[in-house]
């Protein structure tokens, strides 16, 4: 078993134990993965991209991104619905540290709460 299924194990296992020590359903909690160290060249890369909630929401549900970027700032429900949408697709979403930093990486002179990189063709 690799370290990253190990790890995935003990946090489920976690959170079953403290879902039980509450009375709630462990079916009703969702393990969601995000990546926090990925690094954002492939937004700098100059590929395809949309920027924006709405853009990037409409793409991940199109199936057209192959990764997708919240910013840590966002508002958090922007944020859950970003981090969820992808989860659906299965594609990686990437943490970013502030809707400023986003914003600048994808070339936009403005805050942005989410981006994604387009597949191409």
């Amino acid at each position: 078993m690799s370290m990253i299924s190990e790890n995935i194990d003990r946090v489920q296992n976690d959170i079953n134990s403290a879902c039980i020590s509450v009375g709630r359903d462990p079916s009703e909690v969702t393990l969601i993965a995000v990546s926090k160290t990925k690094p954002v060249e492939m937004l700098k890369a100059g590929g395809k991209k949309v920027v924006g909630t709405k853009q990037t929401l409409r793409a991940i549900k199109a199936g057209q991104i192959v990764r997708a970027y919240a910013a840590n700032d966002a508002d958090t429900f922007i944020f859950q619905q970003i981090i969820r949408a992808a989860e659906e697709a299965k594609v990686a979403c990437i943490r970013v540290g502030t809707m400023k930093e986003l914003g600048m990486i994808c070339g936009v002179e403005v805050p942005a709460a989410a981006a994604a990189v387009l597949k191409s063709g």
